[in-house]
């Protein structure tokens, strides 16, 4: 007999994981990398690399973040279009993103979607895996500074 899954999708469930979803981000983009750290299982798994897709796990997060620091420079930022499921201990959580920035002498402009699943650790909901996939054109332009 199959086990049927009991979700909740509560706000305050929603809220909270959600929440988390935009320090992670938040962290990223000032550069964070104690925040990141913290708001991530050691466990973490990322399929975010292009077509790549290969995985990439937690030391190579935080290697990825502190190469980001002084290349990379967010002017905007947004995550719309949040659903969260919430199961016990583990939630997931899609959404939209959108992101302008410069890297190197470099703008671009990303969006896609992303599914993020957090587990709750010590009453406090932490990263397990991020998994985003661009649409649309990617735009690049070259500036001299």
């Amino acid at each position: 007999m199959a086990r049927r899954l009991n979700y909740r999708t509560s706000v305050s469930s929603q809220r909270d994981a959600f929440e988390t979803v935009r320090d992670w981000w938040q962290a990223w983009i000032e550069h964070d990398l104690d925040r990141v750290a913290r708001l991530t299982d050691p466990q973490y798994s990322e399929h975010t690399r292009g077509t790549l897709s290969h995985p990439v796990g937690f030391g190579d997060l935080l290697k990825e973040a502190s190469r980001n620091r002084e290349d990379v420079s967010i002017k905007q930022w947004s995550l719309d279009e949040p659903t969260t499921k919430t199961f016990e201990h583990t939630a997931v959580c899609n959404y939209t993103f959108h992101i302008a920035g410069r890297c190197g002498r470099r703008e671009f402009v990303f969006t896609g979607r992303a599914t993020d699943v957090l587990v709750r650790r010590r009453d406090a909901w932490i990263y397990l895996s991020h998994r985003g996939t661009l649409e649309g054109t990617i735009s690049h332009s070259r500036r001299s500074y």
